[in-house]
């Protein structure tokens, strides 16, 4: 649950600073960031990984930056589900889904319990 509480939680700054510094996404009220938050962590938790697999030779063509799109899709997804979430078109929503992105990595790195890089030394 903590785990669930953390992502919402860098989801709902992702969403709030593209919002608020980038002017990428509108949201009308607090409680619809809330929402938009969970429903996109919702989305890229259960539908994301059914995408990507449907995907997977356009994604293995394109290098992943098909993923790209697909989060776009997500975002654009969640702009249909809330009422008071709005993306505008789809370049808006790929700078948006691509700056969530980019907010996202940066928080969990800095967020992290443990440090992902391990570092072996070999002794010859």
């Amino acid at each position: 649950m903590k785990r669930f509480f953390l992502r919402w939680l860098i989801y709902f700054a992702s969403i709030f600073i593209v919002a608020q510094f980038f002017g990428l996404i509108e949201v009308d009220k607090p409680s619809t960031l809330v929402l938009s938050a969970l429903v996109l962590g919702i989305l890229n938790a259960w539908v994301r990984p059914i995408l990507i697999l449907i995907t997977l030779p356009i994604n293995f063509v394109t290098l992943g930056l098909f993923v790209i799109v697909i989060n776009t899709f997500l975002l654009k997804m969640t702009d249909y589900l809330l009422p008071g979430f709005v993306t505008g078109r789809f370049w808006n929503a790929l700078l948006a889904s691509v700056s969530i992105s980019l907010i996202s990595t940066v928080l969990n790195l800095l967020i992290a319990d443990k440090p992902n890089v391990r570092v072996r030394v070999f002794r010859g």
